[in-house]
């Protein structure tokens, strides 16, 4: 193509590169979506997949409504803009667009100048020129919008804004092409001239009369014809040359350019290469522009002099980058009254250029196309999801090209958080979960972003500090604040009373605690509490593994309607008696209130059918309706007795499907109304005095769903009932630290999903079963505990079979009574601490998992994933 537009007199801009393909599926302008969504849902941990505050749902709309802009629009708006930023070498071209005032703006048409149509024909279907097409056999198709005019894919998107970019290479290039053509035709005239007044030389007659000519004279001219053969020899080859050169040249470019094409279309798990960055802002560089930019930027308060000018920083290599090695390189503004647009673009991209180099962008698992050629808001991964939409991760922009979110969670940045963040004045998201960011979590300059609505930094571990005293006045639109899992501390400032809107608020295992509010107003009685209830409109609330010391009382979370989740579990919590309102909260679904210091009673409902197994000891009579949404309780480890009630079972059987109840002083009888609750799968009562029996026979009888069975330490006598086997979703049976008696049944050793089986610490007998050796090697049992007890047997085979293959890697005995355990941790009857720990598994599930199992924790150093 090149060499025909050499010898045709074509532009060489028609050479169309064979990699342009314009069905690129994975930037189908139908199927991929520009993310701008009016609201963000808040997330429910009780659903499965990432628990709440999650990844923000940064969907397609798939339906009716407001059209979001599309990856095609987008990158065409910032090709409109690369052109209004370089209109003056571009005044040739077509330049109508059709912009329009609506917030769902789409681009309707794009300049193409007179050899993109006639490349791309003039849309009458009359293509006069269409050789490169005739010649490949196909024509292109361009799509077009509802008016009928042209839109260009992608690729050809990028390769317009390209050649703006470049438009005065493009012009150089003409025209040494235009001289290359018009040496061609003189050389060739010169030619045709040797070759005549050759043949005359080498005439020997005229008309028959014969020609003598000097000796001397025809050995010179011999001599002239050799000097003019060598030049046109040495002009050939320098020809050559140059169509050699260009010819790699043109390959190289193409190549590079489908390289870059490619790669902007992996998926989020191909870590992509970081792009060629400056290294130290020591550089021989001394250019006017980079002088300008940090003029610019420290004449703006953009960012310091003292961190420009520092070797290394981001802030320096940034403003390097933008001077020196950015392919765009945008006009460096003067004032912000002579063009607000111009000045805006080069502070945001300065601005994304720092947050690169702070977080160590060259680091990142994805680099999502940062510091790319392609404008600022190109720069993003396309991310599918299990359900087939796709989420954008990495910048995420308005139709106005302005930077309103920052979506990039796993992917391992590492470093601060840049305050220059807080001139980008339309960013209202950030999402940077699960990462390795240090220092302020919220840095004082983020009072400038008066629109942020979800800030979600949990995960990262090292973030320190406190929130902001201004969190409610400033950031008052805020809707999810997730910075669990930190180095936090402090108090929680007063002013989020003002956070009317906040519907999830993540602050779990950090170091929060009460504290004085106002040391000056000795009236003030603001507290933890009453900040809390004043969120009206909070759904999810973890505060779990910090210092809280709120008083659970008739005001603690009251009025509170919209609650869904709430976590307060390790904190300092106190009261006396579970105040009643707790289960009227009509949405609540799960309430964790583990592991604090709560005394007093279980509340109980008057009216309520109390089962025939025990009596509630204070009933209260309400009016509210109670709560059937509530699907996980957990009260363990505080302080409370009393008995089981009856009736608060009897009211919370509906949806209840996890009861841990474990570490307390309750009393009384197990009550069978527990047999009444047909959900429930996880039951934990160990730990408490309950009246001395056997194994209630309802549990084997009628709660058959049952997954996980925990009555370790609650006086349990008798034997274990044959009828164990109908529990045939059984996962873990622990019955240790009782007084139970007899032999194992073999049906224990049937039970299909059994893993974890506890029965050390008891009065059993016999001799094991031989179905343990089967079971060992057909069945998931990983865990066996028999210690403490006067069980005779061998376990060779277990052992030889542990040896090879199964799951069963812990077992602990009394070898001194059971043979061939070689695979065995060992008791002896006189080491009267041996096992000695208490080894009931973890029954605090967490919000970070929805609520699920996800290991089996027993001790440090036995620890199984889920089954």
């Amino acid at each position: 193509c090149f060499l025909k537009s050499l010898f045709i007199n074509r532009s060489i801009l028609n050479c169309k590169p064979l990699f342009i393909n314009h069905s690129i599926d994975s930037f189908n302008t139908h199927s991929f979506k520009m993310l701008k969504p009016q609201t963000y849902q808040t997330p429910n941990a009780i659903d499965p997949g990432e628990a709440p505050p999650s990844r923000p749902s940064r969907r397609i709309s798939t339906g009716a409504g407001t059209a979001v802009p599309s990856v095609q629009d987008v990158r065409l708006n910032a090709a409109r803009l690369l052109q209004d930023n370089t209109s003056t070498s571009t005044s040739g071209m077509n330049t109508s667009t059709s912009p329009s005032s609506s917030s769902n703006r789409r681009c309707q048409t794009f300049p193409y100048n007179d050899a993109e149509d006639r490349r791309y024909g003039n849309g009458n279907g009359n293509d006069d020129d269409d050789e490169y097409d005739d010649e490949y056999g196909h024509h292109t198709h361009i799509p077009t919008n509802d008016n009928g005019s042209s839109l260009p894919s992608v690729e050809e998107a990028r390769l317009y804004a390209g050649r703006i970019l470049n438009n005065s290479t493009v012009e150089h290039e003409r025209t040494r092409l235009t001289m290359m053509s018009s040496f061609n035709v003189e050389a060739g005239n010169g030619n045709g001239s040797s070759r005549n007044n050759r043949n005359r030389n080498n005439r020997s007659s005229f008309n028959g009369v014969p020609l003598v000519m000097p000796s001397a004279t025809q050995q010179q001219q011999q001599q002239q014809q050799r000097k003019r053969y060598c030049l046109y020899a040495t002009l050939a080859m320098a020809f050559l040359a140059i169509i050699i050169g260009l010819s790699i040249h043109i390959a190289s470019s193409t190549a590079t350019s489908n390289n870059n094409n490619s790669n902007s279309n992996n998926s989020l798990n191909t870590p992509q290469q970081a792009p060629p960055t400056p290294t130290s802002t020591s550089t021989t560089i001394s250019s006017q522009r980079l002088l300008e930019t940090r003029t610019f930027l420290q004449t703006n308060n953009i960012s310091s002099q003292t961190h420009i000018e520092m070797d290394g920083s981001a802030q320096g290599l940034a403003a390097v980058w933008m001077a020196d090695r950015d392919a765009l390189q945008y006009t460096i503004p003067t004032t912000l009254s002579t063009d607000a647009k111009l000045y805006q673009s080069f502070i945001q991209r300065y601005v994304l250029a720092v947050l690169y180099f702070s977080t160590h962008g060259t680091g990142w698992t994805n680099q999502n196309l940062f510091l790319d050629k392609q404008h600022e808001c190109a720069w993003f991964t396309p991310d599918p999801l299990t359900d087939g939409d796709v989420v954008a991760l990495g910048v995420i922009c308005d139709n106005n090209l302005d930077v309103e979110g920052l979506l990039m969670p796993r992917n391992n940045l590492a470093g601060t958080l840049p305050t220059e963040l807080s001139h980008l004045t339309r960013l209202n998201f950030i999402d940077l979960n699960r990462n390795a960011l240090r220092g302020p979590a919220i840095p004082d300059e983020f009072v400038q972003l008066t629109r942020m609505t979800f800030y979600d930094l949990r995960y990262n571990s090292q973030l320190t500090g406190t929130i902001p005293l201004w969190i409610g006045t400033q950031w008052s639109q805020l809707t999810e604040l997730a910075l669990a899992d930190n180095q936090m501390g402090g108090t929680l400032p007063a002013s989020m009373m003002g956070l009317q809107h906040l519907k999830s608020l993540a602050l779990g295992d950090n170091d929060f605690e009460d504290g004085v509010y106002d040391d000056d107003d000795k009236s003030d009685t603001t507290t933890t509490s009453s900040i809390l209830t004043s969120l009206t409109a909070l759904e999810f609330l973890y505060l779990e593994r910090n210092k809280f010391k709120m008083v659970v009382d008739d005001s603690f979370l009251a009025g509170m309607d919209n609650l869904i989740q709430v976590d307060i579990s390790s904190n300092r919590l106190t009261g006396t008696d579970l105040p009643l309102h707790l289960f009227q909260h009509s949405k609540l679904q799960v309430l964790d209130l583990s592991d604090n210091n709560i005394m007093g009673q279980l509340p109980t409902f008057a009216g309520s059918s109390s089962g025939s197994s025990g009596m509630d000891d204070r009933a209260t009579t309400t009016t509210s309706p109670i709560n059937t949404a509530l699907q996980y309780f957990a009260i363990s480890d505080n302080i409370l007795t009393g008995s089981l009630p009856p009736s608060m079972l009897h009211q919370l059987s509906v949806n209840l499907h996890h009861l841990d109840v474990t570490g307390n002083d309750l009393s009384g009888p197990i009550p069978d109304s527990l047999a009444d609750m047909p959900k429930l799968t996880y039951l934990f009562l160990s730990e408490n005095g309950f009246n001395q029996g056997p194994i209630p026979n309802f549990i084997p009888n009628r709660m058959h769903q049952l997954r996980e069975l925990s009555l370790s330490s609650t006086q349990r006598t008798g034997v274990l009932p044959p009828t164990l086997n109908a529990l045939s979703n059984l996962i873990l049976f622990d019955v240790s630290y009782n007084q139970m008696e007899g032999t194992i049944p073999a049906v224990l050793w049937q039970l299909p999903k059994l893993a974890y089986l506890l029965l050390n610490r008891n009065s059993l007998t016999g001799t094991l079963p031989t179905g343990v050796v089967a079971n060992a090697n057909y069945a998931p049992l990983k865990m066996m505990l028999l210690d403490k007890n006067d069980i005779q047997g061998d376990l060779t085979d277990v052992c030889t079979t542990v040896a090879k293959q199964t799951a069963l890697k812990t077992i602990i005995a009394d070898c001194d009574d059971i043979a061939g355990c070689t695979c065995c941790q060992c008791c002896s009857d006189s080491e009267l601490r041996c096992n000695d720990d208490i080894l009931y598994t973890n029954m605090d599930f967490s919000w970070e998992h929805n609520y699920t199992r996800t290991s089996y924790a027993f001790s440090p150093a036995i620890l199984f994933e889920s089954v």
